[in-house]
């Protein structure tokens, strides 16, 4: 049976120009959202300890406890927060060093599409589509050919008793042949006219499961340590309503995969409300809300979220030097360490779309290219199959049609059309060969 005909680049010609995609498309893969943007942080799945990620906490907890030992006041909650906040440094370095990676793939296979020319890439499409199609048409032919011939045989043998039921035979198969080979020509006409289907539109991202999560977690954790702080001699002294503000703040981060500039700016102004409602205390916190949402906003959102980035980081840092000064550098530590990771994956990630773009497009002009050619070659094969419709397969069955019209008036030119049919089929599959 026909096969449906593509009309794809050959992929002996594109493997080479693919080959430079791979890395960054399986191995340096990062999650992006419904509209193709670089998502946050993987807070939904859980995946197994990787080297890496062990050789990381290593490196930030042996870097931590040297500054312990460095500074004598410092002690373990020291120790635990700096070993936390270096870790986030380098994991942050590892992503903004992997995208770049990826995107250096990405530039190399655009390199090489650039590389690989139509008239290459056309040519072997043409030369692929027709040893195909020739395939399916000779499967066609010797079928019909071989039955045909063997019905040619049978109704020779019957020809003095009764040949009709042989001759019925062959015009049924040559009429079932040609209509193999008319639909044949249909799918090479859908082939070539055929419009390529687009893809749905992605739908807009929305507030899930795990965003709630992570927000009622890093707000139950900002209240905690409002709690624990608080408690502290020399700590700031947090009124009622720095509990609600605190929870407040953390909780913006449920924005972070739909609205991170908003979330930001949301969590800006609760610090900006608490310097008139209440100091929020320094903590765990700061990491996984307004430095996950500085993380975000930076990374995926471009020049709006680096300004919304901005206006959360001044939020925190005034409110932190009025209700805070002892950590108020530490604040801005943890913003400016989202906001410069943020913004070198980024920075990768527009790389990598520019070179895959460019890339697609190249890749798009390959296809068209392999796609008119093999139409032409489509358009030629269509001929030929006309041509071989009328003269094989149909010769053979109005031959069939005239020695059964014929039997009985005049035997003598029925039994030269059936030498026809026998003659034709044998011819055809000697061509065949």
């Amino acid at each position: 049976m026909p096969r449906t005909l593509g009309t794809e680049a050959p992929d002996a010609v594109l493997r080479d120009a693919q080959d430079g995609d791979d890395l960054g498309r399986t191995r340096l893969r990062r999650r992006e959202d419904a509209h193709g943007r670089p998502a946050s942080l993987p807070f939904r799945d859980v995946r197994p300890v990787r080297r890496p990620d062990l050789l990381i906490a290593v490196v930030a907890v042996g870097g931590a406890s040297v500054g312990v030992l460095v500074d004598e006041d410092a002690g373990a909650p020291e120790l635990l927060f700096f070993a936390v906040l270096l870790a986030c440094l380098l994991a942050l370095t590892r992503l903004a060093w992997r995208s770049g990676r990826r995107a250096l793939g990405e530039g190399r296979r655009a390199r090489r599409l650039d590389a690989v020319g139509a008239s290459e890439v056309a040519s072997l499409a043409v030369a692929a589509e027709r040893v195909r199609m020739a395939a399916d048409i000779q499967v066609v032919v010797r079928a019909a050919a071989v039955g045909m011939g063997r019905e040619a045989d049978e109704a020779a043998r019957r020809w003095e008793d009764d040949p009709r039921p042989a001759l019925h035979r062959i015009q049924q198969q040559g009429d079932r042949a040609g209509l193999e080979l008319r639909r044949l020509l249909g799918l090479l006409r859908e082939a070539g006219t055929a419009a390529a289907a687009r893809p749905p539109a992605p739908p807009p991202p929305r507030i899930g499961r795990a965003d709630i999560a992570l927000a009622a977690a890093v707000a139950l954790l900002a209240v905690a340590e409002t709690v624990a702080y608080g408690a502290e001699p020399g700590g700031p002294s947090p009124r009622p309503l720095s509990f609600v503000l605190a929870a407040c703040a953390a909780a913006a981060v449920v924005w972070r995969r739909t609205a991170p500039n908003l979330g930001a700016l949301v969590c800006a102004a609760v610090f900006a409300a608490g310097l008139a409602g209440g100091p929020l205390v320094s903590g765990f916190w700061l990491i996984g809300g307004p430095g996950v949402l500085t993380w975000t906003a930076v990374s995926t959102r471009g020049l709006r979220g680096s300004v919304a980035a901005t206006v959360l980081a001044a939020a925190v840092g005034i409110e932190g030097a009025v209700d805070d000064p002892d950590n108020a550098l530490m604040r801005l530590l943890v913003i400016l360490t989202a906001a410069v990771g943020g913004a070198a994956v980024g920075a990768g990630d527009r790389w990598w779309r520019s070179a895959r773009f460019r890339a697609d497009r190249r890749q798009a002009a390959l296809d068209l290219a392999a796609a008119a050619a093999v139409r032409a070659e489509q358009l030629s094969v269509a001929r030929e199959l006309h041509d071989l419709v009328s003269s094989a397969v149909g010769v053979m069955v109005m031959q069939a049609g005239a020695a059964l019209a014929n039997r009985d008036v005049d035997p003598a030119r029925a039994r030269r059309a059936l030498e026809v049919v026998r003659r034709t089929a044998a011819e055809t599959l000697t061509e065949l060969e």
